[in-house]
C-alpha cells in the first residue's frame, strides 16, 4: 500500500443536507439509474496489474499471456429504480456510439419501462446530474 493523498470535495452545510433529504423523499420513487459496464474478453486492453517488488518484472508468476488477436469486449447495461429493474442488456458487437445507445437501449428498453416508473421521471445516467424526462 501507498500513501495517497485524500480526496477532495465540497463541504456539506446542514442546509444542504436537509435540502437534498427534502429533494429525494419527493422525488426518488421517480429516479431511474442507469449505468453500462464494459468487459474485456481478453488481457490485450493492458488494464491488467500485478503486485511484484523491483527486479521481478520476468517472473513467471508476473507474466500475462495474451493472444495476438484479441477477445474482444461485452458492454452489459442496466437500469434499477424502486419499482424494479430493467432486464440486463448486453451488447456484444463493436462501439456503443450514440446511434447505437439511442436505437438499441433508448427505445428498445428504457422507453417502455418508464411507464413503471411514472410520469415526470429522472434519468440518471452513470452518476451524472438528474435530467427531467417526459415518458
Amino acid at each position: 500500500m501507498r500513501a495517497r493523498r485524500p480526496v477532495v470535495g465540497p463541504v456539506h452545510t446542514a442546509q444542504h443536507r436537509a435540502a437534498r433529504l427534502a429533494f429525494a423523499r419527493e422525488h426518488w420513487h421517480h429516479i431511474l439509474f442507469t449505468d453500462e459496464s464494459r468487459f474485456t474478453l481478453s488481457t490485450r486492453d493492458r488494464r491488467e496489474r500485478v503486485w511484484r517488488r523491483r527486479g521481478e518484472c520476468y517472473a513467471a508468476c508476473n507474466i500475462i499471456q495474451h493472444d495476438q488477436f484479441g477477445g474482444g469486449s461485452v458492454i452489459v447495461w442496466g437500469g434499477i429504480s424502486l419499482e424494479g429493474r430493467t432486464n440486463l442488456h448486453v451488447l456484444a458487437n463493436g462501439t456503443l456510439t450514440a446511434v447505437r445507445y439511442r436505437d438499441e437501449i433508448l427505445r428498445l428498453i428504457l422507453r417502455p419501462y418508464t411507464g413503471a416508473v411514472g410520469p415526470g421521471f429522472l434519468l440518471v445516467q452513470d452518476n451524472a446530474r438528474p435530467r427531467g424526462q417526459s415518458g
